[in-house]
């Protein structure tokens, strides 16, 4: 219906006067609802208390509840001088490699005080020791790198690693330790220890080997051997890196920005530089005593081998014009030393300078079977850097890394324990400290110019460069004397296996013993044996490709190329340090010491061909590298997974090596 324009004019105005009267109503409930909220918010904000921290309060002592009434008659026991249950251990100072001091030893000597001879005492043990450590690192890193429009096969990933595990193969024929052992018993690491010491016996150098090969052999060694070389002069490891590896020294301040306009453009490559480190520190002094009495049979043993392979043959097809960057050459190193520093037990004299009495007493502690000091240690790293790149120049800025990897294995064990005056072993006693290096790096290289390609262009090129470093230590803190066992050494040795425990009156005068009022004397019926084991393992393939492509658009024959596919560094080092003090040993049986330095370094020439058999599994010779099973156990998620064939994409990149 329309409405005459009065009637209209009046149901507006009654239309606009209810809107004004519904927004008045509606703010004045708005308002009641927000002044009820804000009320209610006020009563849930906390107030401030002051609250008193210092609360008193009473502890007492612990009461289990437990109440004992002996109805016998009161044993009334004589007052004895208490022994401490432990003297503080000896700590020789292992950076220095300086002669400690134990003047604890005099400490001992008044813990007896008014004891009476024949009083029994008992000491607190030692406790046998087993560290084993294992460390791994697997890493595959295959790049594709293009800024180009051309396309070329990349580098077939199980043929990168059937050409590493025949190398690998190469370096497990050098090593000549075996590395087998049974650690899950005592008895398997004394088999150990034996074993190692009939190979040592019956070594000999392969004949036929295109390796140079250096062995020293004798009963002991001391001094320092560089590639085969007896010399004071040892190279520094940061001065012997590859240029790219170099640390960056801060007095230089900021980088220079680069500004490819003033440049004309360049191409930068850096498909190596790889820097691998294992790192091992190992101190042992478990176990201290100048005198040790042996029943059975004495070995000793210290063994260093080391092993350098590298095969790095390049096929470079480029414009005249190139050239090498510096320090291209591949730097071998074999760093081996073995140091024996003298650590006398100060002898105690009385005010007139005169040597102090003798010990009237002792106090046994026995173990009943072995004694076993064990830490082995197994470091191995396993890498693969095969890129391909198919690079052109243009007026701007090309930066690529396809290398720059960084592996690192640490390991630092120090083991401070007991100090005994005197230890008698029923068993044998057995010592061995074993350093096992191996470095095997591949760097084969091809790079070449693409049809229509940059024929003119010129730059820097680094195909070599490589740095293998191993560097082995082994450090003995006190000197030994030995003698037959014999007269009263003897005799206390018979008295203790057959559970007397009596010392005699010719050891209590040893002037070993002098200044002692009593000895702490460790007994332990079965064998002591202590190992002493690091093996390093680093193998690094890093076979690159490198194409030069042009652009029909974008090409800039004035652009500065930079190419590294090299300069990869691979660092062992390994140190034992087997502390104790000036001493004589009395020995039953047969005393064997003997020292073994071998370093093998080899320089494949020769392409590496498949062998017989499947090439993607490495011979039985071959796996001396990879990481055994040291227990004979199941290894659990460890376990062999199988053989992965070409072309399928593995769990795990070992098993394109491993059969």
């Amino acid at each position: 219906m329309i409405l005459d324009p009065i009637t209209e004019t009046i149901a507006h105005f009654i239309g606009h006067f209810n809107l004004q009267a519904e927004q008045a109503r509606m703010r004045e409930a708005y308002d009641r609802i927000k002044a009820t909220a804000e009320k209610k918010d006020n009563e849930y904000k906390l107030q401030p208390v002051d609250a008193k921290g210092d609360q008193e309060h009473e502890f007492s002592d612990f009461d289990p509840g437990v109440r004992f009434v002996n109805e016998g008659d009161p044993v009334v026991l004589p007052p004895v001088t208490k022994l401490p249950s432990l003297m503080p251990p000896l700590q020789p100072d292992l950076a220095s490699l300086g002669p400690a001091d134990p003047a604890h030893l005099k400490q001992l000597a008044t813990a007896f005080a008014g004891a009476s001879p024949g009083q029994g005492f008992i000491v607190e043990p030692p406790s046998s020791l087993a560290a084993l450590i294992k460390q791994d690192i697997w890493l595959s890193d295959h790049d594709y790198v293009t800024n180009a429009d051309v396309h070329i096969d990349p580098i077939d990933p199980a043929e990168a690693w059937r050409q590493l595990s025949v190398l690998a193969g190469k370096a497990g024929e050098l090593e000549v330790l075996d590395t087998s052992a049974d650690l899950s018993s005592e008895d398997g690491v004394a088999s150990f220890i034996s074993q190692s010491r009939e190979a040592l016996d019956a070594f000999t150098t392969a004949a036929d080997t295109d390796a140079t090969v250096t062995v020293v052999h004798d009963g002991a060694l001391l001094g320092t051997w560089v590639n085969g070389s007896e010399t004071t002069d040892v190279p520094g490891f940061v001065d012997s890196l590859p240029a790219s590896l170099q640390p960056e020294d801060d007095e230089t301040g900021a980088s220079t920005p680069i500004n490819a306009d003033e440049t004309g453009g360049f191409v930068d490559l850096t498909a190596g530089s790889n820097l691998i480190v294992n790192q091992a520190n190992l101190a042992n002094s478990w176990v201290v005593s100048p005198v040790i009495a042996v029943a059975g049979d004495s070995i000793k043993l210290d063994i260093i081998s080391q092993v350098n392979v590298i095969h790095d043959i390049d096929s470079v097809d480029v414009a005249a014009g190139w050239t090498s960057g510096p320090g291209q050459a591949n730097a071998l190193f074999s760093i081996a030393s073995f140091a024996m520093t003298s650590n006398p037990v100060n002898a105690a004299t009385d005010e007139d300078g005169a040597a102090a009495g003798f010990p009237s007493d002792w106090a046994v502690t026995t173990i009943d079977g072995n004694l076993l000091f064990l830490n082995w240690i197994e470091q191995y790293t396993l890498m693969s850097d095969a890129d391909t790149s198919v690079l052109s120049s243009s007026g701007s800025a090309t930066m690529i890394m396809a290398g720059g990897n960084l592996a690192t294995n640490s390991v630092s064990l120090l083991d401070l324990g007991h100090y005994y005056d005197l230890i008698i072993i029923d068993g044998s006693m057995y010592n061995a400290n074993i350093i096992s290096q191996m470095n095997v790096l591949l760097d084969d290289d091809t790079i070449w110019t693409l049809a229509g390609g940059p024929q003119s262009a010129t730059g820097e090129l680094g195909t070599s460069g490589n740095l293998l470093w191993k560097n082995a230590s082994i450090n003995t803190i006190g000197t030994a004397q030995y003698e037959a066992l014999a007269g009263a050494y003897a005799d206390t040795a018979d008295s203790f296996a057959n559970g007397k425990d009596k010392v005699s009156d010719g050891v209590l005068e040893d002037p070993a013993f002098a200044g002692l009022d009593a000895l702490r004397v460790l007994h332990v019926t079965g064998d002591m044996i202590s190992l002493q084991y690091i093996k390093q393992t680093t193998i690094l393939g890093d076979q690159d490709q490198v194409a030069l492509a042009g652009d029909a658009l974008l090409a800039n024959p004035q652009a500065e190329w930079t190419m590294t596919t090299g300069e990869n560094a691979l660092a062992n080092f390994a140190t034992i340090t087997d502390a104790g003090v000036d001493g004589t040993v009395h020995v039953g049986g047969e005393q064997y010491s003997d020292a073994l330095l071998y370093q093998a370094e080899f320089i494949s020439t020769e392409p590496l061909a498949a062998g017989a058999n499947d090439p993607l599994v490495l011979a039985t010779e071959a796996v001396v590298f990879l990481a055994d099973d040291v227990t004979a156990q199941d290894n659990g998620d460890n376990a062999d997974m199988g053989y992965v064939r070409a072309g399928e994409t593995p769990a795990d990149i070992m098993q394109t090596v491993l059969g």
